[in-house]
């Protein structure tokens, strides 16, 4: 069964609307914001099970889904999809959570 979901503008009305019509969801959001954070001692080469535990895990997660998308379906080298800008970007992490 598809839900209508309204057409929205913003992250944060996607993320309330979606908080609000889905109350029976697990309880792991589904949607995770990571802000602007200090990634001092994360290495790019280095597994996410491998990361200092200072390293916030919904960038790992974000990370995650780069390299597959980029470097693993697009071809672009690995070096280039961690950069500076990183620490001072905003991750979005979206998981499909199932409707009941």
């Amino acid at each position: 069964m598809t839900k209508y979901i309204p057409q929205v503008k913003t992250a944060k009305q996607y993320f309330n609307h979606a908080r609000a019509c889905d109350s029976k969801m697990a309880a792991t959001p589904f949607i995770a914001f990571q802000g602007p954070t200090n990634l001092e001692g994360y290495a790019r080469k280095r597994r996410p099970s491998e990361q200092p535990a200072s390293i916030p895990k919904t960038f790992l997660d974000a990370m995650e889904v780069r390299e597959q998308v980029f470097v693993l379906e697009q071809g672009v080298p690995l070096e280039n999809e961690y950069d500076s800008d990183d620490a001072r970007a905003c991750h979005w992490v979206c998981r499909h959570a199932p409707f009941s």
